[in-house]
């Protein structure tokens, strides 16, 4: 399935990723926990991928769906509560003397000050283990992307691209509760694609 917006766009596979929410700034996905193709009902995702534009300071986890995220709840259990929340960017912007560290003066047109201010409140606020540092994706569009993987405990295997685009960064971000580090994501990050100048 090709999926574009007026902003950015990625191919994915349907079945296993399912649609759970379109809008011209956002998409979700997701893959239902099965167990020989049956549906696991109240189990969470086994896979997520969450795309959109990055408006402000927000808490990465906090865009995942509650049943995914690490506080969340899996089946009437909780999962660990996690630590330091951003501001919440719902309503008005917080002044300048509320945002978190690294905030205050990101360029948020600049991927890479992006993707270093939200893994730094990943692995210092979130006390996520880093799996690998930022380092640069080129998708098959030609844009270069930046990229980094964490495990946020209790297992939660995050992976996030961030891509430059006339609007601004757009953040595509992986959680699963199986590690990342696949073929599949790969091929699936690779068509990641923007209105980046030079882009489609």
């Amino acid at each position: 399935m090709a999926w574009d917006g007026p902003r950015f766009g990625v191919d994915y596979v349907a079945p296993p990723w399912e649609l759970e929410s379109e809008s011209p700034t956002e998409l979700r996905l997701r893959i239902g926990a099965e167990v020989f193709g049956v549906e696991l009902e109240g189990s969470p995702p086994t896979h997520v991928l969450v795309v959109g534009l990055v408006d402000g300071p927000t808490s990465i986890l906090d865009l995942l769906p509650a049943d995914a995220r690490p506080g969340g709840t899996t089946g009437g259990e909780a999962w660990l509560d996690t630590t330091g929340e951003l501001p919440d960017t719902t309503g008005e912007l917080p002044s300048s003397d509320d945002l978190p560290d690294g905030w205050q003066d990101i360029d948020l047109h600049d991927p890479t000050e992006v993707a270093l201010v939200e893994l730094d409140h990943l692995v210092t606020a979130e006390k996520a283990d880093l799996v690998h540092e930022i380092r640069p994706f080129t998708t098959a569009q030609g844009v270069q992307a930046m990229e980094y993987e964490v495990v946020v405990a209790p297992g939660l295997f995050v992976r996030a691209f961030y891509l430059p685009s006339q609007a601004g960064t757009v953040r595509a971000l992986f959680a699963s509760l199986f590690d990342l580090v696949d073929g599949d994501v790969d091929a699936m990050a690779t068509t990641l694609r923007t209105d980046a100048i030079g882009g489609r």
